[in-house]
């Protein structure tokens, strides 16, 4: 997808947007959070400094930070979540898979703080980084 290109969520947005009457701010708010959200699933973008701008707004950051709240669950529950991710991509080979994922997952290791709030920072920071560090453990224990 090029640059200037909209995502094709944001077309999605625009016209539920506009057939439900929305102000053409809270449009551009949305499609602002659409583009984290398909950086969070496209990469390398979110770890590159959330798509190359930090969540700005409140919104933003609520929703990134929710959306990543998955990394600092209970143990068994992101293992299960991680496990659901490798079924996802299984059309990857495995090398490649173990590759990029071990460059997302210690992506996240690198920054400063892994969620954009403090709150979600404070409460599921100290647990993201144990469960990543485990996730990237097995990646090098089952690597070729």
């Amino acid at each position: 997808m090029k640059k200037n290109e909209c995502h094709p969520t944001n077309d999605l947005l625009d016209k539920r947007q506009r057939d439900a009457g929305a102000q053409s701010v809270m449009c551009s708010d949305h499609r602002r959070i659409a583009r984290f959200g398909s950086a969070l699933v496209d990469g390398p973008g979110l770890i590159d400094g959330f798509a190359g701008q930090p969540p700005t707004t409140t919104t933003e950051q609520v929703t990134v930070s929710i959306d990543l709240v998955i990394l600092g669950e209970e143990p068994k529950r992101f293992r299960a979540y991680d496990h659901a991710i490798r079924k996802e991509y299984s059309w990857v080979p495995i090398a490649t898979y173990r590759q990029e994922r071990a460059r997302v997952l210690g992506g996240f290791l690198t920054r400063s703080t892994i969620f954009p709030l403090p709150w979600f920072e404070k409460r599921y920071g100290r647990r993201a980084r144990f469960n990543l560090r485990q996730a990237l453990a097995c990646l090098d224990l089952h690597s070729p």
